[in-house]
C-alpha cells in the first residue's frame, strides 16, 4: 500500500511563475491587485466598524445553520489580508477579518468572526 506522501506533489510545483509577456490580462490583474490593497488600507486592524449592508451568513455558532443578517452588527477589525505569510501580494475576495458580536435570534449575545469587503462596513 502506498503512503499518503507518495500522492502529494511538492508545494513548489503548484506555484506558477508570473507570465513574462506583457499581455493586457497580466497588466489588468496587477492593476486590480494594487487597487484592492489601496482601498482596503483605509481600514486597519483594531478599527471599530459597523456592518452597513444586508449580508446573510450561516456559520454562527449555536444557531444550527440559521440564516443571520449581519446588517447593524458592530465589531472590531482583527486583520486586513493583503499579503501571504511569504510576503506575496494577495487579492483576497473578502479581505477584512472582523470579530462581531450582537444579539442573535433567541440565543443572546454571541461573538463570531466574519470576512467582509470594504464596501460592506463603515468605520465608527
Amino acid at each position: 500500500m502506498a503512503s499518503l506522501t507518495s500522492f502529494t506533489m511538492p508545494l513548489v510545483s503548484r506555484v506558477r511563475a508570473p507570465a513574462l509577456s506583457s499581455s493586457s490580462s497580466a497588466r489588468l490583474s496587477v492593476h486590480r491587485r494594487s487597487a484592492a490593497v489601496s482601498v482596503v488600507a483605509a481600514i486597519g486592524a483594531g478599527s471599530k466598524i459597523k456592518v452597513s449592508k444586508d449580508i446573510m451568513v450561516y456559520h454562527i455558532p449555536k444557531t444550527k445553520g440559521a440564516e443571520i443578517n449581519l446588517n447593524g452588527f458592530e465589531g472590531e477589525v482583527m486583520e486586513v489580508i493583503e499579503k501571504t505569510a511569504a510576503g506575496v501580494p494577495l487579492s483576497a475576495n473578502l479581505p477584512i477579518k472582523v470579530r462581531l458580536s450582537g444579539e442573535v435570534l433567541d440565543k443572546g449575545v454571541l461573538s463570531f468572526i466574519a470576512h467582509l469587503e470594504d464596501h460592506e462596513v463603515t468605520e465608527l
